[in-house]
């Protein structure tokens, strides 16, 4: 996490490992994000999680979504769903316009513009 005069930036990140025997789980998740406050406010948001279940090294399961959030105005996702099953993948990208408009700027409220 990090807090600068204009922005706010944290972000995080797990991991999973399992095995038994010869067969193995990993999983992952994490995001990062960035609020800037000015010139106007707006924040970008990544995010990741993934899960895979392999055999002997080899994926015989994997199933993963990544993407970016940024907004407020307008409102975004973009990214990317994979699942792969043996040595078929299949991924969709979806970019999707939640909210619509232009980003505000903050008015300016110093004195010479006040008079």
């Amino acid at each position: 996490m990090a807090i600068t005069s204009n922005t706010v930036q944290f972000g995080s990140r797990a991991a999973l490992e399992a095995h038994v025997g010869k067969v193995s789980l990993n999983g992952q998740f994490g995001y990062d994000a960035l609020i800037v406050f000015d010139p106007y406010f707006h924040f970008i948001a990544s995010f990741y999680a993934s899960v895979a279940i392999k055999y002997r090294g080899y994926s015989l399961l994997s199933v993963s979504l990544s993407g970016e959030l940024s907004g407020p105005e307008p409102l975004t996702i973009n990214g990317k769903a994979s699942f792969g099953i043996l040595w078929w993948d299949i991924d969709v990208r979806f970019n999707w316009t939640l909210i619509d408009g232009t980003a505000r700027r903050r008015p300016n409220l110093s004195k010479s513009s006040v008079n």
